[in-house]
């Protein structure tokens, strides 16, 4: 549960337990009722906003601030950025840049590259895993194709040997009136 829902009561029901949907809202878990996200809400005029927005579009408030080192919005009281945990105080930035040493460079960019390196296994694992199913698609498609096409070979062939049945039979029985006729 996020911190600025921690102290928060379900507005229908007045139980604690809302869960954050991940897309701009809040749900009870206990009543199941659906809120705006309180980092969504200006706290002077109430009005809900986008979570991209910075700035309340009725009164014009603050409501998030830029990292400074990957430029993601925050909630003002964050003290470390959500996406890349940068400090988002500037000083604390800027000092913990002049205290990083070069090993602590070159250790942290390895760990970034490691987990870069295991974002894209996953993406790639992911893209291997839906061209395998189109691939296995693609596959039953072309066997019902195959068996559509070997049943309408069948009835071509039961067609053709009933008609060629009809023409034998057909040309005895003239052969047989002729003789009958002479």
């Amino acid at each position: 549960m996020s911190d600025s829902l921690a102290g928060l009561l379900c507005a229908g029901c007045n139980a604690a337990g809302l869960v954050d949907q991940g897309d701009g809202t809040v749900q009870c878990q206990y009543c199941g009722a659906s809120f705006a996200h309180p980092d969504r809400v200006c706290p002077d005029c109430e009005t809900v906003s986008d979570l991209d927005e910075l700035d309340c579009p009725q009164c014009g408030r603050a409501l998030r601030g830029l990292c400074p080192a990957c430029n993601a919005p925050n909630p003002l009281q964050a003290k470390i950025c959500l996406r890349c945990h940068t400090p988002l105080d500037l000083l604390a930035s800027v000092a913990g840049r002049v205290a990083t040493t070069s090993s602590d460079f070159i250790y942290q960019r390895g760990i970034e590259a490691r987990t870069i390196k295991q974002h894209e296994e996953t993406a790639s694992d992911e893209r291997l895993a839906r061209m395998w199913a189109r691939d296995q698609e693609r596959d039953r498609r072309l066997q019902a194709a195959r068996a559509k096409q070997k049943q309408q070979e069948l009835v071509l062939a039961r067609v053709a040997v009933g008609l060629l049945v009809v023409i034998v039979v057909g040309g005895a029985l003239l052969f047989l009136v002729l003789q009958v006729i002479r």
